[in-house]
């Protein structure tokens, strides 16, 4: 699951529809310990040399996410022993065999650029039925096993079977509880033991009762019983650590690659876990994306990062009402000498915040700060692309250095709903009268306000006594290539080729309803991060020559409200997802951070 599209979204804040097998494709033979070794030079030069190494934990990397990319380079530089990927490898969620062997074939492709041995774990974006095990097993053998490296055994469990009616288990079965057994009685000599599957059943309530009760019962006396020293899963896009429980760790580690949430005090943050195996103890470090760098991140040009970092930018809040406000910039200069400052609007995308003056200079003594004060004329409803600043430094006749810093804007977008007295025909085309004389929403932009969609969207409403009416164009170059692997109800559909809708009916800022179409009108929604409600909608999705399009209708008494009056005001936040490549999350309002974050919404007034 995810809290966010990016990376994307999540179902509230934990959802997931499957997990499913898990298999490593690589063995490593086990290498005999060092013989001990003393260094001379002080009393704390003496080492002993054991068998010492390291490996890598990692989940839900999606192959073709870029930040799953940015892993395997950083992790290439650790040079570890092994990578355990800890499962939801591709995308998945193909009908077409073909789409899956492709996925698949770019995932071999994608692994060949780690330089250390590569342990893959299956997950629920990996195997969802029948021919996608099939063509998951024929090309990477059995989904359970073991193997031994340097005295550690490691071991890769099934995180979810199927019964006999293609029904997802949600728990060990009967014959891989056997093996388990079998399997850690057989390496009772190893001086660790690891394990390692893709959903971490012991987490409620996540699960059902029955499914955790299952663990403990039947799973969890196993591990502890022989003495398993940590287990790993992944499933959820965040790092956590459990306390341990007769002495075994658990741990999830899903930061991988997939959409993270916006909050990393609970875990939301992309990451892997770095293991150190010493003798018979083990040491975890979690190891958040842009840590390691290769040798030369400093090299070609020092003072510019230094010089971006002396520039302070203020956040703007954008008032109600158009008007003007200050923008003051302050630059610190840390150097012992005088530098010469040229400040400018940058051109593009602060072009229609109206800024003066053109340009401002300052010379800027040493260890001194200079304000750059400047005036923009801003408009609500013209608040994004964000403004930005380019900064031209010059040190004593050396060539100048030039950056640019983007000012964070906050603003509450507005749009209105006009009362329909021939509410439209729910059928995806958009071809009713209420649609005629309705002005869309057209201006979509990233989370975080800096650059607006390359994928256009308009959105129309409309309402009467009985339901809110929203209608959806989504503008395709390639409506071939539509992504809409969920075909039932609550499942990851953000993860498709979708429109969300989020509706706060109290404008508290906090409270809100999440509606989710993708392009073939398959539905999710939850009341906040209860991905438990079902609300009543009725949706029809349709295309054009250019454009997928979808028509809701809400009822007003499924978001507990009646009529709205003429003058009511509800939170809104319009977001739509493209799966296929290049993907693109963008925001009506935008939020910086995940889809949820209703202090970011916009507002409906209702007409």
């Amino acid at each position: 699951m995810t809290r966010t599209h990016e990376q994307r979204n999540r179902k509230g804040s934990w959802t997931k529809t499957l997990a499913i097998l898990v298999f490593g494709c690589l063995l490593i033979p086990p290498v005999a310990a060092s013989a001990e070794s003393v260094l001379q030079g002080g009393p704390h030069s003496s080492l002993q040399v054991e068998p010492t190494f390291k490996f890598v934990v990692i989940g839900d990397t999606r192959t073709g996410v870029s930040v799953f990319e940015r892993c395997i380079a950083e992790i290439n530089l650790l040079a570890p022993d092994l990578v355990l990927d800890v499962g939801d490898l591709i995308p998945g969620y193909r009908e077409d065999i073909r789409q899956i062997i492709a996925m698949w074939d770019e995932f071999d492709e994608r692994v060949k650029r780690f330089r250390v041995p590569f342990v893959m774990v299956a997950g629920n974006h990996d195997i969802w039925g029948r021919d996608s095990r099939k063509i998951y097993e024929q090309r990477y053998g059995k989904t359970y096993f073991s193997f031994d490296h340097k005295g550690v055994h490691f071991v890769v469990l099934d995180s979810e079977a199927f019964d006999d009616n293609d029904n997802i288990l949600n728990r060990i079965d009967e014959e891989q509880l056997k093996w388990l057994q079998n399997d850690l009685a057989l390496h009772h000599n190893a001086r660790l033991t690891f394990v390692f599957l893709h959903k971490p059943f012991w987490q409620g309530p996540r699960f059902d009762q029955d499914a955790i009760e299952h663990w403990f019962k039947r799973v969890h006396p196993i591990l502890a019983k022989h003495g398993v020293s940590a287990v790993f899963a992944g499933h959820y896009h965040i790092y956590a650590k459990f306390p341990p429980v007769d002495g075994v760790h658990y741990y999830i580690t899903g930061g991988g690659g997939a959409g993270i949430g916006p909050d990393p005090t609970m875990g939301d943050f992309h990451h892997y876990c770095l293991l150190t195996v010493s003798g018979n103890d083990w040491k975890l470090a979690v190891i958040k994306l842009g840590s390691i760098e290769p040798d030369i991140i400093v090299t070609a040009d020092p003072d510019l990062q230094a010089l971006r970092d002396s520039v302070t930018v203020p956040e703007i809040v954008v008032p109600e009402s158009a008007g003007t406000l200050p923008i003051e910039l302050t630059f610190a200069n840390r150097k012992p000498r005088s530098l010469d400052i040229t400040v400018r609007p940058s051109d593009s995308p602060s072009s229609h915040f109206r800024i003066t003056p053109d340009h401002l200079t300052a010379s800027a003594k040493g260890n001194e700060e200079v304000h750059f004060k400047f005036t923009t004329a801003i408009d609500p409803e013209h608040a994004y692309p964000v403004p930005q600043f380019t900064f031209e430094v010059r040190d004593q006749g050396k060539k100048p250095l030039l950056f640019t810093c983007a000012v964070p804007v906050k603003a509450h977008r507005t749009t209105t709903c006009r009362k329909t007295l021939a509410p439209p025909h729910v059928d995806g085309k958009l071809d009713d009268t209420a649609w005629a004389t309705t002005a869309p929403l057209s201006a979509f932009f990233t989370p975080r306000g800096d650059r607006e969609t390359s994928f256009p969207t308009q959105v129309q409403s409309s309402y009467d006594s009985n339901n809110l009416y929203l209608a959806f164009r989504c503008q395709e170059p390639n409506l071939a290539g539509l992504v809409t692997k969920v075909s039932s109800r609550d499942g990851p559909v953000w993860a498709d080729d979708s429109v969300e809708i989020f509706i706060d009916t109290n404008l508290d800022r906090k409270t809100y309803y999440q509606f989710a179409f993708n392009a073939k009108g398959v539905a999710y929604d939850s009341s906040g991060t209860d991905e438990r409600w079902n609300g009543q909608h009725e949706v029809r999705a349709s295309r054009t020559a250019d454009a997928w399009t979808l028509e809701v209708a809400i009822p007003w008494r499924t978001i507990g409200l009646k009529a709205p009056e003429p003058g009511t005001k509800l939170g809104l936040e319009i977001v739509r997802n493209r799966a296929q490549g290049p993907p693109e999350l963008t925001q009506w309002s935008p939020t910086f951070a995940s889809n949820h974050v209703p202090t970011q919404f916009g507002t409906m007034i209702f007409k």
